[in-house]
């Protein structure tokens, strides 16, 4: 069942009579995302125990022998594993809601923890600690990989389905989802949220279950990340020609892939993304080229630098934007420009000039230039010879 309205009103029901339900499906769908925005929905709060977390079960119900007053006897108490006894906490100081217990990862544990779990769920107590009538519970596990599977005994204490993402779900639960991925998911959202690589492509020495695949959880990863990292310096690790290490794939896709793996909807993310970019390249390249039309302010100062001492001193007291847009000026007019006459001053930006600080807008307004007509091929050997970090990057970025 997918987690739309069939399963909303479902589960609703199964918890106003006191069930629990169990939510089983692979890794990273969304089951715990949820299961959260259905407590928002009952306008209430969802307490979540990831049970794998736990590292036995006095973890969970932390038994302790305590004297008892007034006696020399002793007696055994029980406190609750912090998050369950923050649940209980708030269900007696608000009897008017039905807060919610998320059991999650159940059957990733061992098998003493879900025995105490499962007495949790059918007693609703841990040790002499009883769980509040208005606290309701849900519980979800992974359908394979390293479980342990739950017996008929187990079984029998839950409603159980198996569940897969839902693509509307999918998007209310995530409003902040990345432009560009909402237009790939759109493409095949049956297909592209929950997909794995072609089995066909694995080595048979590497396990398939051991590979990173695309799921809701994955997609919202890369999603976040594709929000934060500045369009500027997206363009630039775009548009690097190299490959990384011996993979034989680009710097841009070895990212995509690292958070939603080598799968059909990392392959038609990349080729909307690389559509979006030569787009945007055209854009910023027509916006560079009209800056290139007032030379820079410190570019005049330098000309009028009498020494190469004073050249030297002056670039390495400014900013690498002011070293940047200068030499990016003067490579869009390296045939009539003053800089070029004086070789000191052009020399001296390209040496001076970091190309490991090379970031944004800068990087992209020198790179550019460095594409021009006028930048011909001795202006290149020259870069290359006068400064071999910043001649790669270029490359790199135009492979002139």
């Amino acid at each position: 069942m997918k987690f739309d309205n069939t399963l909303t009103v479902t589960v609703n029901a199964l918890l106003n009579t006191g069930s629990i339900p169990f939510l089983n499906g692979e890794a990273g769908i969304g089951k715990s995302s949820w299961v959260m925005a259905l407590a928002e929905e009952r306008n209430t709060q969802c307490f979540t125990t990831t049970c794998n977390q736990l590292g036995d079960k006095c973890d969970l119900t932390m038994a302790k022998t305590v004297p008892i007053p007034g006696t020399d006897d002793y007696m055994q108490k029980f406190f609750p594993s912090a998050m369950i006894q923050k649940a209980i906490d708030y269900a007696v100081a608000h009897p008017n809601e039905k807060p919610i217990l998320f059991l999650d990862e159940l059957n990733r544990t061992t098998s003493d923890i879900t025995s105490a779990l499962l007495s949790l769920a059918t007693a609703r107590m841990l040790g002499n600690v009883m769980l509040p009538d208005n606290l309701l519970m849900i519980a979800a596990g992974n359908d394979k990989g390293n479980i342990t599977p739950l017996d008929s005994a187990s079984i029998s204490r839950f409603w159980t389905i198996n569940v897969l993402p839902d693509y509307d779900t999918f998007l209310r639960v995530n409003p902040d989802l990345n432009k560009l991925i909402r237009k790939t998911l759109a493409q095949n959202p049956e297909k592209y949220l929950l997909c794995k690589q072609d089995e066909n492509t694995i080595s048979d020495d590497v396990d398939p279950e051991s590979l990173q695949f695309t799921t809701p959880r994955t997609i919202s990863s890369l999603s976040r990340w594709l929000n934060e990292i500045p369009r500027e310096d997206l363009i630039n690790i775009c548009m690097l020609a190299t490959s990384t290490g011996t993979s034989n794939k680009t710097e841009i896709y070895e990212i995509i892939t690292g958070f939603t793996g080598e799968t059909e909807f990392s392959k038609v993310l990349l080729s909307n993304l690389t559509k979006e970019v030569e787009t945007d390249k055209l854009t910023m390249k027509k916006k560079s080229a009209s800056a290139y039309s007032k030379k820079p302010k410190f570019l005049t100062e330098l000309e009028t630098k009498i020494t190469i001492d004073e050249v030297v001193e002056t670039i390495e007291e400014a900013t690498l934007d002011n070293v940047s847009d200068s030499l990016a000026y003067t490579l869009a007019h390296i045939q009539n420009n003053k800089a070029n006459n004086d070789p000191r001053i052009f020399e001296t930006l390209v040496r001076k000039l970091d190309a490991r600080k090379l970031a944004g807008k800068t990087l992209m307004s020198l790179q550019n230039a460095y594409t021009l007509p006028s930048v011909d091929r001795t202006v290149v050997d020259r870069i290359k010879d006068l400064n071999p970090p910043l001649y790669n990057l270029l490359q790199s970025l135009t492979n002139k």
